[in-house]
């Protein structure tokens, strides 16, 4: 016959293979569960450490991220200025009167 039948024909399963026990009270039922909730809890031990760091680091990110838009209106302000500046370069060095070719008109 197969092995864990007794006399009375009642089936009983073999525990010690598997290091399975059945929770059979309410007090075992707590405690496992309690156990659980503790493991789930100690993973986020850290998490309001971690929350304030990542806040930290945003408003880093934030500081930086002003201060290069300021460097970029910064650049594209001096461009500009350049561009005034050749642009009046250029007309200068196009008009005739600025280049000394301008004679006056005689008075009569």
């Amino acid at each position: 016959m197969a092995e864990g039948i007794q006399g009375t024909g009642d089936v009983t399963p073999k525990t010690e293979d598997k290091g399975f026990t059945p929770i059979e009270t309410q007090e075992e039922f707590d405690k496992v569960t309690a156990t659980i909730k503790y493991k789930e809890r100690q993973k986020y031990t850290n998490y309001e450490e971690y929350k304030k760091a990542a806040g930290e680091l945003e408003q880093i990110k934030e500081a930086n991220k002003t201060e290069l838009e300021k460097a970029i209106q910064r650049a594209e302000a001096a461009e500009k200025a350049l561009a005034a500046a050749n642009d009046a370069k250029q007309r200068a060095e196009d008009h005739p009167r600025l280049r000394g070719e301008y004679s006056p008109r005689s008075k009569t």
